[in-house]
Order: structure tokens, then C-alpha cells, then sequence
């Protein structure tokens, strides 16, 4: 009876031990951009109001991992408060584990209502996948939201086609930009490109549990359950055989 129930508490710790654990892992800058370098000459010939406005003007695009989630901010030049465009949007795009690209997205509509979501990237018409277009979309988690100049979207790694473990992934490279649509849905202009020309740079490295990849743990540890469960089963099976 007692190795029935030493048997039962093993089985409970190791399953807790391998959920996966949440992960932290600090907020950092993948991409980088000049003050001043945005165009808003072709929404202003649109008669957008405000076009060439500071909030079109990225200056930087970060990303953290917190617990389950990750996080992605875009930096916006100007002091706030920043008064958003209608029919405009502010992403950031990035290749996920297996080539894909995928991105996060605030978008406002006619009345300058912003949305946040995620999305899988679709081609223009040149057959190039820069993060301009929206092929599918899945709203971002709670939290996300346009505060003091730093748009911020939360989104479900899932959400963006990364299966766990996360650890010993990563995704990048990645570009970013400012579109504004004119009119809106019909044509859509980069104000602000981040590199230029929507080239890409930068990766993120994501983890699993205690700020680890995978390959940083040790054999047995939260990546590699398989190895350290049996071991530990069969450890307890030759002590029961002894009694």
C-alpha cells in the first residue's frame, strides 16, 4: 500500500514538473529606426487629416516573453498625447520557427477606432510577403493597447504558429512599417519603413520555464521529460521488487 501511494505522489510531481512552465524572458530590440524619416505625402494628397504627423514615425519594435505570452511594442515618435490617423495601421512582421511570417497589427478604421490583432502575412502583388497584408486575423489578448506614444500587442504564441515546447526557437528576422490605406481597403502607402525598403533584421530567442531553452536544461530537466520520467519509474519499480 505504501509504494501504491509513493508511486501515486511520483507520478503527480514529475506531471507537474513537466507542464511547462511559465516563462520570462526581458523585453528586447530587435529593430531600430531614424527620427523624422516617415512621408506623409501621399495621405496628405489623399486629404487624410494630420498625415506626416509624429505618430506615423516609428522609432523602435521590441519583444518579451511573460509567462504564456509574448509581447510586442512599437515605439512611435512625438510627445503625447498622439492623436491616431483614420484608415492607418502600425505592425511589426516576423518569419515563425518554420519560415512562416506572420505579425501583430494596430489598425484604426475610418474613425480612427484602433483594433489589435494578430495575423498570417498574405503576398502583394509582386508575390512578396512583407507584413503589409492581412491574409487571416485572430485579436490580440488583453492588455494590448495604443499608450503614451508605444503601441503594445499581446498575443498567444500558438496564435502565431509556434507549437511548445518554445524553448530552442526563435522568430525573426523581422520588419516593421506604418501603412495608411487610401482610400480605405483600396490602396495602401508605407509612411514609414522599418529598415528601409521593408528589408528585415533581428531575431528573438524564446524559452522554456525559468527563462531557459531547451538547450540550455539539463538532461531530465522541463525540456527533455521523456528521458527523466521512466528513469524515475523504473527506479521506483526496483525498490518495490526489493520489498
Amino acid at each position: 500500500m505504501k509504494t501504491t501511494f509513493a508511486a501515486a505522489a511520483l507520478i503527480a510531481a514529475l506531471a507537474s514538473r513537466t507542464a511547462l512552465a511559465g516563462c520570462n524572458a526581458a523585453e528586447s530590440v530587435v529593430l531600430t529606426d531614424a527620427a523624422g524619416d516617415w512621408s506623409g505625402d501621399v495621405a496628405a494628397l489623399a486629404g487624410v487629416s494630420g498625415a506626416g504627423t509624429p505618430e506615423q514615425d516609428i522609432l523602435q519594435a521590441s519583444v518579451a516573453q511573460v509567462e504564456d505570452n509574448l509581447v510586442f511594442k512599437l515605439t512611435l515618435a512625438g510627445a503625447p498625447p498622439l492623436q491616431l490617423l483614420p484608415t492607418a495601421a502600425w505592425y511589426i512582421s516576423f518569419e515563425n520557427p518554420d519560415g512562416v511570417v506572420y505579425g501583430v497589427r494596430m489598425q484604426t478604421d475610418a474613425t480612427g477606432t484602433a483594433s489589435f490583432f494578430s495575423y498570417l502575412a498574405g503576398a502583394a502583388n509582386g508575390g512578396q510577403v512583407d507584413g503589409r497584408f492581412v491574409d487571416a486575423s485572430i485579436p490580440a489578448e488583453g492588455g494590448s493597447g495604443f499608450d503614451g506614444g508605444v503601441v503594445t500587442i499581446v498575443v498567444k504564441p500558438v496564435n502565431l504558429g509556434i507549437e511548445e515546447p518554445l524553448g530552442g526557437q526563435g522568430i525573426g528576422p523581422f520588419n516593421a512599417a506604418t501603412v495608411q490605406s487610401v482610400p480605405e481597403g483600396l490602396l495602401a502607402f508605407t509612411q514609414d519603413e522599418m529598415p528601409d525598403g521593408l528589408q528585415r533584421d533581428g531575431y528573438f530567442d524564446l524559452c522554456t520555464g525559468d527563462g531557459k531553452s531547451d538547450a540550455d536544461l539539463p538532461v531530465g530537466g522541463a525540456g527533455a521529460p521523456a528521458l527523466w520520467i521512466p528513469m524515475a519509474l523504473m527506479a521506483l519499480l526496483r525498490r518495490r521488487s526489493k520489498q
